[in-house]
């Protein structure tokens, strides 16, 4: 919550309760993201209610990786995302074979042959930051996944969306 054209602004509350100090005829502007901004003119009353509606094109603007959060505007990498949509679709034993196919870039190739070891992923060739293992780092819900069978554990239809960060 913010005074147009002042340096005078504030958080809510969980409640969405507030105070701000404004002169009459000031305008207040109330935003938040993925909600569309509300400019109301301060009159006479102490109390003033608006309701934020929901904007999804603002969400647009913060993109959250496997590192952290960044605005869009400022990531410099290549991503690619899959939704649950696309993998449901699809009839496929493991999350390896659903990606398939599914994501430019993304390769995805049998490592030795041997019954119930899943498909090994490359992102972009073979060049890797370790001269060992040219395999995808995977991280399932921001925790690193050391173990070279990693997706073979995990149910398609369980997974809401995947994302590919195709830089190093």
């Amino acid at each position: 919550v913010e005074v147009v054209g002042t340096t005078v602004g504030t958080s809510t509350g969980l409640d969405g309760d507030y105070t701000i100090k404004a002169k009459q005829g000031s305008k207040i502007k109330y935003s938040f993201l993925g909600t569309k901004s509300v400019t109301v003119t301060a009159g006479g009353s102490t109390t003033i209610n608006v309701t934020l509606e929901d904007d999804a094109m603002g969400l647009d603007e913060v993109v959250v990786v496997a590192f952290g959060s960044t605005k869009k505007k400022d990531l410099t990498g290549s991503i690619s995302t899959l939704d649950s949509k696309l993998i449901s679709s699809q009839s496929n034993s493991t999350l390896s074979r659903a990606l398939e196919g599914s994501i430019p870039g993304l390769q995805v190739s049998s490592v030795d042959g041997q019954p119930g070891i899943d498909m090994g992923i490359r992102i972009r060739g073979i060049g890797s930051g370790t001269q060992n293992n040219s395999d995808a780092l995977i991280v399932i819900d921001g925790v690193p996944n050391t173990n070279s069978n990693a997706l073979s554990s995990l149910n398609p239809k369980d997974i809401e969306s995947i994302t590919v960060l195709k830089d190093a």
